[in-house]
């Protein structure tokens, strides 16, 4: 396991969102279902999947001179595939300008950006308030994990085929006891209604994959389920807690001691349809 990072200055927690982010997909990396480039100019990921969160690109440094076209060649290897993909970009990212760039090359920038939270773990102190009927399950089998990923479905209107792929990478990359993921599942009345995942990797404790079924919102399950891995994460000696949220989504976080530090964009690219077959008449 990474070390694990106590900087819990502006700085430090803004590094730890995408050190988090960038080191939870490297290890998610260890699936044969993902193929993995990780160079000094970006890390590149390509599961063959036509969903635009299973492909992508992060952590870019490109020397701006060079920028345009290196743009060109990796956005042709997921075109050549007809693949959808997610171009991430954050506060370290290079050049500067490099969001015009993508739009300029057809990618469609997010609609609304998703912040980067960070927490200082020690200074956390709020109470989890458990909701009725709410009991929560650490997942340590690929069989139970599947009951996570059907309210990932659910909750983010994530197609089957989707869902399946993403269920297999997240198993094959490690589940259970030596794994750097903790998956979690929230169950009332015998039904399945919300899972997090925390990740351990880059020496942070992440939370991502939180999914609650729509008619569970406004009940505190969301909420249930986060301070759960992060006080479990604590007790394993992690200093920092990170998360990516919506803006609306930050006041749930605001009065735990969360701080908005960065922005993470969300370029996308989908390919054309394919030119519908038309049989030449004799």
């Amino acid at each position: 396991m990474a070390e694990i990072l106590t900087d819990i200055s502006p700085e430090g927690l803004r590094a730890a969102v995408e050190t988090s982010f960038f080191e939870t997909w490297m290890a998610l990396g260890a699936s044969p279902r993902l193929s993995v480039y990780d160079g000094a100019d970006m890390i590149r990921y390509v599961s063959n999947v036509p969903f635009p969160v299973l492909n992508g690109v992060m952590r870019t440094r490109f020397q701006p001179e060079v920028a345009d076209r290196r743009i060109e060649e990796t956005l042709s290897i997921f075109q050549s595939q007809r693949l959808p993909m997610t171009w991430w970009t954050g506060p370290s990212t290079e050049p500067d300008d490099l969001p015009s760039r993508l739009c300029e090359h057809g990618l469609e920038p997010p609609g609304q950006p998703r912040i980067g939270l960070g927490v200082d773990l020690w200074q956390l102190n709020a109470t989890i308030g458990r909701p009725i009927n709410l009991e929560i399950y650490v997942v340590d089998n690929a069989e139970l994990y599947d009951e996570c990923q059907q309210v990932l479905n659910t909750a983010h209107q994530i197609p089957e085929d989707a869902g399946r792929a993403m269920a297999e990478i997240t198993c094959s990359a490690g589940i259970g006891e030596g794994s750097p993921f903790r998956h979690y599942l929230g169950v009332k009345d015998d039904r399945s209604i919300a899972t997090a995942m925390l990740s351990l990797a880059g020496g942070v404790a992440g939370i991502y994959n939180q999914g609650t079924l729509p008619e569970e919102h406004r009940e505190g399950i969301e909420m249930a389920m986060t301070l759960t891995a992060l006080y479990e994460a604590r007790d394993m000696d992690y200093r920092i807690g990170v998360l990516q949220s919506t803006r609306i989504g930050f006041n749930m976080f605001r009065h735990l001691g969360f701080e908005d530090v960065c922005e993470i964009g969300q370029y996308t690219l989908t390919p054309p349809p394919e030119p519908e077959f038309v049989p030449q008449q004799p």
